[in-house]
């Protein structure tokens, strides 16, 4: 959900009552809703973070504090992104995609690597198919005014040249022409016909993807040490909430695209 200040104090409300009444109260705030200990000194409080924004209120004139009397909090990590939090903190790379590669999950999907035999595989992204030889699989947005590695906004090409020869909205046959032009042109140099790539023409990705640091603080990110922005976080929350009624919830990449079963 997107929470607002009346939401949270109909969840105070909530709580108050089953602590009154001897009941356990938890709270599974999505991950920009619960990011840090310190108050919002942005200029328009846009600052998301509301369960520690409005943790405090008032019911039948006793003043209530959720975070402090909550039984246990689960961070969901990566989930309930809000882009514009990418401009607001005091951190460049907060939602830039330089975090540390681990063998077969890197950030740029290199569909070449593998040969015929991963040929097979299609992504079904925004509602088509594409099947580029190389594309940002992972955290790195495509297309124009998208953050780049850098930290900086400018434009990004999804795919590599002349693989967007794919309009989902032409003749079938006229795809099918194509789609054997790019195959013969790309050929082996032997006279076979290469692997076709294809990348549905116009379609980019403008929204970062996980991880990104300001809520996947629990990968490692380059030129840091490791893990080190989950501990800051960890130690922020602490300021508003006992860390010891804190778990963590791991959000696996259902929307990955590439199998990760």
């Amino acid at each position: 959900m997107m929470p607002t200040k009346h939401t949270l104090q109909v969840l105070g409300g909530i709580s108050y009552h089953m602590k009154k009444a001897g009941y356990i109260a938890t709270l599974v705030p999505m991950s920009t809703e619960a990011w840090s200990g310190e108050p919002d000194t942005s200029p328009k409080q846009n600052m998301k973070n509301e369960f520690v924004k409005w943790r405090k209120n008032t019911y039948e004139g006793v003043q209530f504090d959720l975070l402090q009397a909550t039984d246990g909090m689960l961070l969901q990590w990566y989930s309930g992104f809000d882009g514009s939090l990418c401009v607001l903190v005091d951190d460049p790379h907060a939602c830039t995609c330089d975090n540390v590669e681990v063998p077969d999950y890197p950030n740029w999907d290199n569909n070449t690597k593998d040969g015929p035999e991963k040929a097979g595989v299609m992504y079904v992204w925004v509602g088509k198919n594409i099947w580029p030889s190389r594309w940002p699989t992972r955290c790195q947005a495509c297309g124009p005014d998208v953050m780049l590695p850098n930290g900086t906004i400018g434009d990004l090409q999804c795919y590599p040249d002349g693989e967007d020869y794919f309009d989902p909205d032409a003749q079938l046959q006229e795809h099918q022409r194509a789609y054997r032009n790019y195959s013969q042109a790309m050929g082996t140099g032997d006279g076979r016909p290469g692997i076709p790539y294809w990348f549905t023409k116009n379609l980019t990705y403008p929204l970062g993807r996980c991880p990104r640091a300001v809520d996947c603080p629990d990968w490692r990110y380059k030129n840091e040490e490791p893990y080190s922005r989950q501990i800051k976080m960890i130690q922020s929350l602490n300021k508003v909430i006992d860390v010891s009624k804190v778990s963590i919830g791991f959000e696996t990449l259902g929307t990955d695209l590439a199998f990760q079963f």
